[in-house]
């Protein structure tokens, strides 16, 4: 690893070196994995929210509304963490692909690439 320069922001650091070009691939590539889950885990999120509100409508006079908020607050809360680690995730990944472009002389995303 070469000389640099890092910010920090939120729990994330985004650190900013030197690197090779396969580096810098591979680095994109595992961040793609890493924000594949993480659409996975927001999605989640979203499917339970949707659930428990389709049990509150169907059951509505049968369970305790103020619980019903609860759970639904601590869901909708842990999918806001889920979205800002993706925005952090997708910061870093856009200056690997920025990094990466001016490594190949190529200043355009990764993904398209694959077109030519």
């Amino acid at each position: 690893m070469g000389v640099g320069w890092r910010f920090f922001r939120g729990k994330g650091v985004i650190e900013l070196t030197e690197r090779t070009r396969e580096e810098l691939f591979e680095e994109y590539s595992r961040l793609e994995e890493e924000e594949t889950k993480l659409f996975l885990k927001v999605q989640t999120c979203e499917e339970c929210v949707g659930g428990i509100l389709g049990q509150l409508y169907r059951h509505g006079d049968k369970i305790d509304l103020l619980t019903v908020e609860d759970v639904l607050t601590l869901v909708h809360n842990k999918e806001l963490e889920f979205r800002t680690e993706l925005l952090h995730l997708q910061i870093h990944k856009m200056m690997v692909s920025f990094r990466h472009s001016k490594a190949t002389g190529k200043n355009r995303p990764l993904e398209d690439r694959d077109e030519e």
